[in-house]
């Protein structure tokens, strides 16, 4: 049994399922899933309040009851008890193991050895692993069980059979907690946008962008681009699954610092397609990021 711990919101938990799934199929091990960190009963983004959203995807894997959880319990807990038998679990050869943390220094880089060295028979996995490098080997795996359980209805099919109209670019705009003074990410500057926008116009025809924000009304005050422009605001936080949906849909993508856009464009990769990221990732930091992005997206400096 594998048991990954989610966390934070919808684009974090893509990646750690990702991680997860490829670990499943090469040690042929059961996939479990940890949401006990997951209490709020309604999202909040300027708090940074999630919820867990892996049940409206086809996925593969089921919640770790608690008996499963119990023997990681010691893993979990705070004070003395807890960090010793972390470290204990540190200097354990890795395949006897029960727990694998990222470390924060690892963070956006990939690690091999973390598909390939040998894993216990039962492991409770945390971290972000926020790198296609991770499962990248079962790529059409992965689009497919993150393909939505139900068919889009009502003003989503609608959206959905214009943007297939129409030369579209998804435009995410992460504001949210992120203007918090305490986030390292911090909030991209306008310009990024606009610059990202003009050169889309000269790459596309008769562009239309769709824009996405967990802060529409700050978006739609700040931000003016250079073509037909609709801000979709009909989902809500509640229903973020299908404006991920939406957003792969969309022929070409100008992304955030928010693993929520990353996967709006890597799901919805197609033939011709432009993505512009944001080469600095925290706006706060210098931290590297290197294996963040593929190599195919474009990046755009930010000051």
């Amino acid at each position: 049994m594998i048991v990954i711990r989610f966390m934070g919101g919808l684009g974090n938990q893509l990646f750690q399922y990702a991680l997860g799934r490829h670990l499943s199929l090469i040690h042929h091990r059961h996939l479990r899933f940890d949401t006990s960190g997951y209490t709020a009963t309604k999202p909040d983004a300027k708090q940074g309040t999630r919820l867990f959203g892996l049940g409206a995807f086809s996925v593969n894997g089921q919640s770790a009851s608690p008996d499963q959880l119990l023997p990681f319990e010691m893993y979990r807990r705070r004070g003395t008890a807890g960090r010793l038998a972390r470290l204990a679990n540190r200097w354990t050869p890795h395949r006897w193991r029960r727990f694998i943390v990222e470390q924060e220094k690892d963070f956006w880089q990939f690690r091999r050895s973390v598909l390939t060295s040998p894993l216990a028979k039962e492991v409770w996995i945390q971290g972000y692993w926020q790198t296609e490098k991770y499962f990248e080997d079962i790529a059409p795996i992965i689009r497919n069980e993150l393909g939505l359980k139900q068919s889009a209805v009502g003003e989503n099919a609608e959206m959905l059979a214009t943007i297939s109209a129409l030369d579209s670019v998804s435009v995410h705009v992460r504001h949210g907690d992120n203007a918090s003074a305490l986030n390292p990410l911090g909030v991209l500057p306008i310009g990024y946008y606009e610059q990202a926008a003009g050169l889309i116009t000269k790459q596309i025809p008769k562009p239309h962008f769709f824009v996405f924000s967990d802060d529409p009304e700050w978006a739609k005050a700040k931000l003016r681009l250079p073509a037909p422009t609709t801000f979709v605001v009909h989902n809500g936080d509640e229903k973020n699954y299908e404006d991920l949906r939406l957003m792969a849909a969309c022929k070409h993508h100008i992304i955030g610092n928010s693993t929520f856009s990353w996967w709006g464009a890597w799901l919805g990769k197609k033939d011709g397609q432009i993505v512009y990221a944001p080469e600095k990732y925290l706006m706060q930091s210098n931290r590297d990021h290197r294996d963040y992005y593929p190599l195919s997206w474009n990046l755009l400096p930010v000051s």
